[in-house]
C-alpha cells in the first residue's frame, strides 16, 4: 500500500549476461527505457520489466586439440559478427570469421584445421565479437 502523491521508485537490475529493455504495466503507461522507474500508483497495478540476454554462448571442441577443433557459437539476433585467433603475444594469426556480413539469428559452427592456418603447438586465445560484447577464450594446440 502506497500514499497518494508519494511517488514510488522501482529499479530493474539485469543478471549477469542480460540486459533491461523495457517496463510494462496493466494500468500505466511506462515509455521508459531505462531500469528505473518513478509514478505515483493510486491504483492496484503490475509492473514486468523486460530483459534480453545479451551473453553468447561460444565454445571450441576439443580444447585442447591436435589437428582440428570446431567453434560453435550462438546468436541471439542478426547480428555482424567476428572470430579471430590471436597469439598468446598479442599477434593476429587468422580472421576465422569476418564481420563484413550480418549473420542470422541461431547456431552456426566454424571448423579450423591448424595445417590450414601453419599453427604451431601452443596457447592461442579466440575473440568472438559482436556490437557490445567481446568474449575470448583460450585455445591449447598440442601436437
Amino acid at each position: 500500500i502506497y500514499y497518494d502523491g508519494v511517488p514510488v521508485t522501482m529499479t530493474a537490475i539485469p543478471n549477469p549476461g542480460y540486459k533491461f529493455m523495457y517496463w510494462t504495466t496493466n494500468k500505466h503507461i511506462v515509455n521508459e527505457k531505462n531500469g528505473a522507474i518513478k509514478l505515483n500508483v493510486v491504483q492496484p497495478d503490475l509492473f514486468t520489466a523486460h530483459f534480453e540476454k545479451t551473453e553468447i554462448k561460444m565454445e571450441a571442441f576439443p580444447n585442447p586439440f591436435s589437428n582440428n577443433v570446431t567453434i560453435t557459437y550462438e546468436l541471439t539476433s542478426n547480428v555482424q559478427a567476428s572470430i579471430k585467433l590471436y597469439s598468446i603475444l598479442g599477434a593476429e594469426v587468422a580472421t576465422l570469421v569476418s564481420d563484413d556480413v550480418f549473420q542470422s539469428e541461431g547456431v552456426h559452427s566454424v571448423q579450423v584445421n591448424a595445417a590450414d592456418y601453419t599453427l604451431s603447438h601452443g596457447i592461442y586465445l579466440l575473440t568472438f565479437k559482436t556490437e557490445g560484447y567481446t568474449k575470448t577464450i583460450k585455445l591449447i594446440l598440442s601436437k
